[in-house]
């Protein structure tokens, strides 16, 4: 007896997204959504009539892609509002706000475009063949290629951890170097008096500190001068000089100091670091979260920004990150920050020709510096690539919308890594970890 002919298996409709934003990114959102055999609706900028009649038409999920926060957020409330309780996906960078987001539509999933490429834009800088570093529940952990595969371990810088509140450094900005100056000065004309005071003049320690005090503060000199050696006689006066010229750079730098804005300080956690540290250029929301995390990690940060206005820069203020509003490509500057001693300097603007233009500058100043670059459009980082070596690229379009395509699709996964030019998507990191590759099936 004939078996019974069997209908050819029907394949499972493909998943349709309704893709909201315009920009490089929601382009490279779309291109994975389509290469993964999605359906994909992407309505760039649309009024409110339009986004009210396209949500009325099915879709399995609805993402929205944009910079603009607050625009995300009035996007998701439109959208929760014409489709309660809809799959719904909403990149956002301040937490105020997707916290916000969240209590008015729970079921909305907010996630950070920053957060998703963090990892894999530090995970090179901390060592060389630490391809990302993941978030743990109990410690980060550095994913590194085992063989074929990869593994996770404890992350362990290999250079000294950020120690904090006790550290000096020579400050770089103007301004703080006047005050140290001045106030440096004045400490050494202080020893200076009370040494000849007691080695010189034979006073007690005591009363030689209080004349050296009033001869410092010009109350009036020390009256044993005017018996003691002829030497002295004439060191006195010209200390008395040199009091003067310290209180000019004192006085200058304390009115410099108080009259801008103090993102570096001469000592503590804002005190520009100068050796085991990760130099970071461009000050977006990008190098925002990569600074946060590096410092969280025990790494010692130093961040340039060229926007005196960037509205990060009061964050890392209180978050304790020292900023520097100065050019990446000024040769100078970058030797300042002791890029020789440098642990790695990551070129993270949102523009490709000035990332490859520090990365340039970088290597001329340090040859052997480990160097990451944030990559949009790939072309002019690898028309460079293939004239030299300018370091590890990250394309942050490509690994974004393939990290938001895989959420959109429904894949589980909880970090995302960068090798080789493909997404790697990784789950269960603190159990048995599982590593895939995300591309078109077949």
């Amino acid at each position: 007896m004939d078996a019974p002919d069997h209908p050819p298996a029907t394949p499972p409709p493909a998943r349709t997204v309704l893709l909201l934003g315009d920009g490089d990114i929601a382009r490279a959102v779309a291109s994975a959504l389509e290469r993964h055999g999605a359906s994909v609706s992407w309505v760039r900028r649309p009024s409110d009539t339009e986004l009210g009649r396209h949500i009325r038409r099915p879709a399995d999920t609805v993402l929205i892609v944009t910079r603009d926060d607050i625009e995300a957020f009035r996007l998701a409330l439109m959208v929760e509002h014409g489709r309660p309780g809809c799959d719904l996906i909403v990149t956002i960078f301040d937490r105020t706000i997707a916290q916000q987001l969240h209590d008015a539509a729970p079921t909305c999933r907010v996630v950070s475009m920053a957060d998703l490429v963090s990892g894999t834009l530090a995970g090179p800088c901390l060592d060389d063949d630490v391809l990302s570093v993941i978030e743990g529940a109990r410690e980060p952990l550095a994913m590194r290629a085992d063989g074929d595969g990869f593994r996770l371990t404890p992350l362990r810088p290999r250079a000294e951890a950020f120690r904090g509140r006790l550290r000096v450094r020579w400050p770089i900005d103007s301004s703080a170097r006047f005050l140290l100056a001045g106030i440096l000065g004045f400490l050494s004309i202080l020893a200076v008096d009370v040494v000849i005071g007691i080695a010189v003049l034979h006073e007690r320690p005591v009363p030689a500190f209080y004349a050296a005090v009033k001869a410092l503060l010009t109350v009036g000199p020390n009256p044993h001068v005017d018996h003691g050696p002829t030497w002295v006689q004439v060191a006195e006066p010209l200390l008395m000089l040199a009091t003067f010229a310290f209180a000019a750079v004192l006085t200058a730098g304390i009115v410099t100091r108080f009259s801008e804005r103090r993102l570096t300080t001469v000592a503590g956690p804002r005190s520009v670091p100068r050796r085991g540290h990760v130099v970071v250029v461009g000050f977006g929301q990008m190098g925002l979260r990569m600074a946060t995390r590096l410092r969280a990690w025990g790494i010692p940060v130093v961040a340039v920004e060229r926007n005196a206005h960037s509205p990060y820069i009061e964050r890392a203020r209180l978050a304790g990150i020292p900023v520097l509003v100065a050019d990446g490509v000024d040769r100078s500057l970058l030797q300042q920050l002791s890029l020789s001693r440098a642990r790695a300097l990551a070129a993270v603007t949102s523009d490709d020709l000035s990332n490859v233009a520090i990365a340039v500058a970088g290597l001329a100043v340090a040859p052997d510096l480990k160097v990451v670059l944030r990559a949009g459009d790939g072309d002019v980082t690898a028309e460079t690539r293939s004239l030299f070596h300018v370091g590890v690229v990250r394309d942050i379009h490509r690994i974004v919308g393939d990290v938001l395509a895989a959420t959109a699709m429904g894949q589980r996964f909880t970090a995302a890594a960068d090798v080789g030019g493909v997404t790697w998507l990784v789950d269960d990191v603190d159990g048995a970890p599982v590593f895939r590759a995300f591309q078109p099936p077949g």
